[in-house]
């Protein structure tokens, strides 16, 4: 519960390339179901995958329009699935082939195999870890809202919603983000408000 504990980071960006006149949420969606999240395929021997999903419901296979955007608001999640391989638990896998190949000569060409067929062995009864972030895009200011501060995470998820958009995002500070959406008298009052009062400001 980041958001209760005071722990939640985020990075906002401006959406560059995009003014919000006359917005389709059914263009939108269509677009950013390029980077729609696809599961691992193990078989090939993948470990990771990511992409968008919905918001309320990340185990959906398919992106809704109408559960994404609401009003000015476009809500939904980066999903990113790892398969971690342990090399003790691969070390066992590995023995177990060694067995089953103890009639061959030993040799590089031998041992290579057996560490793939292990892998893959290993990847078929493993289950991977699930990671989501949240998104918030409001569509009318421009500003999207990645809400996790991970250098590696955002830059995945930079290029997989600017591949998806053809658009560009920016990382800008807070101070920025108040200059662009705040009135003038709002900000006038922004550098002297305390953190809790912002709220009112949003």
């Amino acid at each position: 519960m980041g958001v209760i504990s005071g722990t939640m980071s985020f990075k906002a960006y401006y959406v560059e390339g995009y003014n919000g006149i006359g917005f389709d949420p059914l263009i939108w969606g269509i677009k950013l179901k390029r980077e729609q999240f696809t599961p691992l395929q193990k078989e090939t021997g993948e470990k990771e995958s990511s992409g968008f999903v919905e918001y309320k419901d990340i185990f959906s296979g398919e992106l809704r329009t109408e559960k994404i955007f609401v009003e000015d608001y476009a809500h939904l999640s980066f999903r990113k699935d790892v398969i971690k391989l342990q090399k003790k638990v691969l070390f066992q896998f590995i023995k177990k082939l060694e067995e089953q190949y103890k009639e061959e000569q030993d040799s590089k060409a031998k041992y290579n195999k057996i560490k793939k067929e292990a892998e893959y062995q290993y990847l078929q009864q493993t289950i991977p870890s699930i990671y989501t972030y949240e998104i918030l895009w409001n569509t009318s200011k421009g500003v999207l809202y990645f809400f996790n501060s991970s250098k590696g995470i955002n830059e995945q998820f930079v290029a997989a919603f600017e591949k998806a958009m053809e658009l560009t995002l920016i990382e800008v500070e807070t101070g920025t983000i108040a200059a662009k959406i705040l009135s003038e008298k709002e900000l006038e009052r922004f550098d002297s408000l305390q953190p809790s009062e912002l709220v009112s400001l949003s």
